[in-house]
């Protein structure tokens, strides 16, 4: 009688706690809720020449349309060899916090040094800078993030006609990428609608979760003709399923005055997903279990 009850356990038993390891969900577990941030930030600095002296001044707010808050949220900026960080704060989901810039330095810091690529260019000191913009911040679990932005900086006491070729420069680009999920590849046109040749410098800016794997230090581009700029990305520590913006810069020369361009992609993490390594990692699990508990019956009939 013994035997027979044992026997009935295990038969009544080994369909249902197989139902376990076929189908995890049926297990209890603990249920962790992740929150969305996203960050948006508004206004802008502005550039005044003092001399050799550069005042950067401005108000730069960030906002939080997420639904969880934000931590350690601050801007950065960089022109040149000039930068700045705002001071960490935090912002609740809805709200938005402002920090103020008023900063003065030395017109050298917008000289490329002679051990950058750029140097070569002589690009000058007056005219369309790219600031470059970092909004950084953490979720509630300590995760860190970064959104990049380039905006336009004047520098100098520029002239109609040269604000007119700043606003409407002779170079026009797109951009193509490809990428299997780690690492991408871009293609980036550029179209010189001018009637001279044009060598302009090729810069990055890019979050922190990304790399800039390869990019050219110049690209020629002859008068009324394309030139094609191959860029390469890997992914960092991007989360899966995500997309991050990325910047393509160049930067000429433009009879006299600084000009530059930017463009952008967004490069997406790809989601690999666990499924198909749940269901057969499951499905062998059933298998050892039920093997082990034949096992252990015969050796009970056995005895």
């Amino acid at each position: 009688m013994r035997l027979l009850t044992a026997f009935c356990s295990l038969r009544f038993s080994i369909p249902i706690l197989s139902l376990f390891f076929l189908f995890p969900g049926f297990l209890p577990v603990d249920v962790a809720y992740a929150g969305t941030l996203t960050m948006i930030g508004s206004g802008g600095l502005e550039a005044t020449r003092e001399g050799p002296q550069i005042r950067i001044k401005g108000v730069y707010a960030i906002e939080n349309r997420g639904d969880e808050t934000a931590k350690e949220v601050f801007p950065q900026f960089r022109v040149g060899h000039w930068a700045w960080s705002g001071t960490p704060r935090a912002i609740d989901a809805g709200k938005k916090t402002e920090w103020s810039v008023d900063e003065v330095f030395d017109e050298s810091k917008l000289q490329c040094e002679e051990t950058e690529p750029c140097a070569s260019l002589q690009l000058p000191l007056n005219g369309a800078f790219p600031l470059l913009v970092l909004r950084h911040y953490q979720d509630l679990n300590g995760y860190r993030f970064s959104a990049p932005d380039v905006q336009r900086l004047l520098i100098g006491n520029l002239t109609g006609e040269q604000l007119d070729r700043i606003q409407a420069p002779a170079l026009q680009t797109t951009m193509r990428t490809s990428g299997d999920g780690q690492k991408y590849r871009g293609t980036m046109e550029t179209l010189n609608l001018g009637m001279k040749p044009i060598r302009a410098s090729v810069s990055a800016h890019t979050t922190r979760e990304l790399v800039t794997a390869s990019l050219p230090p110049f690209v020629d581009i002859p008068p009324q003709a394309r030139t094609n700029v191959e860029i390469q990305w890997e992914n960092f520590s991007g989360l899966e399923g995500s997309g991050y913006a990325t910047f393509a810069i160049l930067q000429w020369n433009d009879d006299g005055v600084r000009n530059f361009l930017p463009t952008s992609t967004v490069l997406a993490i790809k989601r690999v997903s666990a499924t198909p390594y749940l269901l057969w990692g499951s499905l062998g699990a059933a298998f050892v279990f039920v093997g082990a508990l034949y096992a252990v019956f015969r050796r009970i009939r056995r005895h």
